[in-house]
């Protein structure tokens, strides 16, 4: 499997661990097994053991000069951070694991939103659906 299959066979395999995880973070924070709070939490402990893992396949790619730097995890694999030391891998994996949560599903939300508070202005919709510009 080259480089590329790997990263799109990890790409598949996070997608669904955040769908669970983006769900369980807009629920009651009650870690019982069962709720949408407590599968979150395994969700990201999946995902950052994934990360893990990501991490380390990165590592050797760059290692044996199969990658070039052009994404945030390898700046973060080879650069480290501000005092200048080389971040542990956790803290790589739980930095990666926070610009994928912030960045996961945002378009979908603000359409979602769009679409919740157009739909309860009638007026509003009608204009839009008529094609004319809103009042600035």
């Amino acid at each position: 499997m080259g480089l590329q299959e790997l990263e799109q066979h990890w790409i598949v395999k996070l997608v669904k661990k955040f769908d669970g995880l983006t769900f369980g973070q807009h629920s009651m924070a009650l870690p019982f097994p069962g709720t949408a709070f407590y599968l979150a939490k395994k969700a990201a402990e999946v995902i950052r053991k994934d990360l893990r893992s990501i991490i380390k396949d990165r590592k050797e790619a760059l290692s044996k000069g199969n990658f070039t730097m052009h994404d945030v995890l390898s700046y973060m694999i080879l650069a480290g951070d501000s005092s200048v030391r080389i971040m542990p891998e956790n803290e790589i994996a739980d930095r990666i694991m926070g610009l994928l949560t912030a960045g996961y599903n945002v378009v979908a939300m603000a359409i979602t939103f769009f679409m919740k508070y157009v739909g309860e202005r009638p007026k509003i919709q009608d204009n839009i659906l008529a094609g004319k510009r809103l009042p600035t």
